[in-house]
């Protein structure tokens, strides 16, 4: 079910949906709302994708070894630009507290904040957060940011801890262990995603199940989703602008199968 925004782009008016969320018993469609193609870049790593609500454009993040680099695209994935950074970085997220896009830079375990303009364009990036009671310095654990509790976010895979830190101090604010019956072998420990669901904010995927584990705010799981069918093996998880997304290694198309 869609939320029907309109919005102007180059005179011509474009339909943009907004895909709804439920509590429980969802389900993803098997047919992907938006498809969006990453340029040239196979040679990326750590990729991810993230939703700026204000200006309807969608970020996508790379790294190779020595740069990042973030495409923008627009509501119905047409690519706008790209820009490079000479750091690495592991997720990107919008931060809508504050307005900026983020994302965690494993060179120096830091958050940068990057400045946007109305129509969602770089201004600055001159914003870290150093994130120093981070237990997984230089590992291929990276945060994400939980806007409803305004905190950052990571799975600690061994223990089977969530763990929210605090902004600007980089303090850890709260444990939260999961109730979870499942070989870490079976999970892909770096990806813990943030669903924006007021009952099942943080999702772990199960690569042995090919299945999302829903998870409430005291760790326990509460669904267990079976992925969208797809014939690719996803490279890449998300779960930005209400939807789930898989990245498709064969093609680098992000796909984007909303909740129903």
């Amino acid at each position: 079910m869609y939320r029907f925004f309109y919005l102007t782009l180059l005179g011509v008016c474009l339909q943009y949906s907004s895909f709804a969320q439920k509590a429980t018993n969802i389900s993803f469609s098997n047919t992907p709302a938006i498809e969006i193609y990453i340029n040239h870049k196979s040679v990326l790593s750590n990729r991810s994708i993230a939703w700026n609500p204000h200006s309807f454009t969608y970020y996508i993040a790379g790294a190779d070894s020595l740069f990042s680099h973030i495409e923008s695209f627009d509501a119905i994935g047409n690519y706008i630009s790209e820009i490079t950074f000479q750091a690495k970085f592991k997720g990107i997220w919008y931060n809508a507290s504050l307005d900026f896009l983020e994302a965690y830079n494993v060179t120096n375990n830091s958050c940068v904040s990057f400045l946007l303009s109305d129509n969602g364009d770089f201004v600055s990036d001159d914003l870290d957060i150093d994130l120093s009671d981070f237990q997984e310095i230089g590992t291929s654990v990276f945060p994400i940011y939980n806007s409803a509790r305004e905190v950052y976010v990571y799975f600690e895979p061994i223990a089977k801890n969530i763990i929210e830190v605090e902004p600007f101090s980089g303090d850890i604010s709260r444990y939260i262990p999961i109730s979870m019956q499942v070989e870490n072998n079976h999970i892909i420990e770096d990806q813990l995603l943030y669903t924006d669901i007021k009952e099942t904010p943080y999702a772990i995927i199960n690569k042995f199940n090919k299945s999302i584990l829903l998870i409430n705010n005291e760790g326990q799981i509460a669904q267990e989703v079976v992925w969208p069918k797809v014939n690719f093996e996803p490279l890449s998880f998300s779960w930005t602008n209400g939807a789930l997304w898989l990245l498709d290694g064969q093609t680098l198309t992000w796909k984007a199968y909303a909740v129903q």
